[in-house]
Formats: structure tokens, sequence, C-alpha cells
């Protein structure tokens, strides 16, 4: 790991949660300062490749950054917990397309059981 790229991607972060608070969930509220920032710091997450996932997730866990959290834990091969948060907030299109975007992986047949699980939730 490199830890040069992951206190970047900690300075993206913490620069994110300076401009709208890491617990605010209703929505953002500056998206002209927020959304090109938050476009570097997605386009980082995909792009780089040796920055620490788990420090990543552990300072976007609970916030609003929803997007980001998920491409850490795919990075992390935990995908059921990504396609978990796409369910969780009703991204039944999205979790499909991710789904399918790695059919190697089998992960329609992991959808299908979060579907069943939240339903017996009922």
């Amino acid at each position: 790991m490199d830890k040069y790229q992951t206190m970047l991607g900690e300075l993206y972060i913490d620069n994110l949660f300076k401009i709208q608070d890491k617990f605010f969930s209703d929505g953002i509220l500056l998206p002209s300062l927020i959304n090109p920032r938050r476009k570097k710091l997605i386009e980082f997450l995909n792009t780089c490749a040796s920055y620490n996932a788990s420090v990543l997730l552990e300072a976007v866990s609970g916030s609003w950054m929803v997007e980001e959290k998920i491409i850490l834990l795919v990075k992390k091969k935990m995908y059921d917990e990504a396609i978990k948060i796409f369910v969780d907030n009703e991204q039944f299109k999205e979790a499909e397309e991710f789904c399918n975007q790695h059919p190697k992986l089998a992960l329609m047949t992991n959808l299908f059981c979060i579907y069943i699980a939240q339903f017996k939730e009922f």
C-alpha cells in the first residue's frame, strides 16, 4: 500500500467534509462546491490502485458518501456489502447493473438472496 495515495484520499475526503458535515444526510447542500471535488475523489478511487481501501472506507463510513463507500467495498472485494447499500438506498436498477457487470462472480444470486432477506423482514 502506498501511504501517500492513502493520505491523498484522506485529504479529498476531509476537504469534502469541511464543505458538508460528514453526518448530514438530507442531500447535497452546495452542489456547485461539492460535485467537482467529489468527482475528483471518485476518479481517484477508481483509477489509483495502491491506496489503503480500509482506511478510506473507515473515513467515509456513516457519511453521505454512498457512491464512494461502494467503490471502496468493491476494491476490498466486499461485493455483498456493496449490493446491500444499493438495495438499502432503493437503487434496484443500479444493483442489478452492478451485478451484471461482474458475471463471473455470480452476484445476481447474492442480490436475489438480499431481496429475499429484506422481504422476510417485513
